[in-house]
């Protein structure tokens, strides 16, 4: 005979399914989309006891999701936690591209662009989407809108304290542009600023349907 040790919980009623409300932008990363993947990957900047690697991991038709990553040699000492500089990565650590037609955008501490006001941003906008490590890793999520253009682009980073100087990397973006027609929608939403409101059993069937 089989002893079961946890009681079964009771079913919530419909008062105890409180509604929840998301905002989307047509400027922010969407949380609706399933992203298409290209996994285009390079090394920025090198020294004996720092690599700075740039990772992109997402596309959507309204922009892109890639990754910072900081990996370091135990001899070059601990990063510090939490630093009170205007830059969004820890310590001076420095992202920035530069597109031939003469575009160019630097990393923000903005999460959103205008996230109160409901304004859309004029230009390409590159923003901070949390992240953080400890050890001998580090790594940041960061946003690009809008979908940038197929092709090449510069990718500079700057780190003073860890001895990378100004560095330039072409990385060429075609396949991650291209991966963005393959992102589906998982929910029918309203663009703009208009609110989406699903209850906490529809984001259930969403995941379901997500994980399926």
């Amino acid at each position: 005979m089989t002893v079961v040790f946890f009681a079964e919980l009771p079913e919530p009623g419909p008062d105890d399914l409180p509604t929840q409300r998301y905002f989307d932008h047509p400027w922010s990363r969407p949380e609706h989309w399933l992203p298409g993947t290209s996994n285009v990957a390079a090394v920025l900047g090198r020294t004996e006891l720092t690599v700075v690697r740039l990772v992109f991991h997402s596309s959507y038709p309204r922009g892109v999701s890639f990754e910072v990553q900081a990996l370091l040699n135990p001899e070059g000492g601990e990063l510090e936690h939490f630093p009170h500089r205007p830059t969004p990565f820890v310590g001076n650590l420095r992202i920035g591209m530069l597109w031939p037609d003469g575009r160019r955008v630097e990393s923000s501490q903005e999460w959103h662009p205008h996230p109160h006001e409901g304004e859309q941003p004029d230009e390409l906008h590159l923003s901070l989407m949390g992240g953080g490590g400890g050890g001998l890793s580090w790594s940041w999520n960061a946003w690009l809108w809008p979908l940038p253009p197929a092709g090449p682009v510069e990718v500079f980073c700057r780190w003073d304290e860890r001895g990378i100087v100004e560095t330039a990397t072409v990385v060429g973006l075609t396949p991650v542009v291209g991966a963005a027609a393959d992102a589906p929608s998982t929910v029918t939403t309203r663009q703009g600023t208009d609110l989406m409101r699903v209850t906490r059993t529809a984001e259930s069937s969403v995941m379901s349907a997500v994980s399926t």
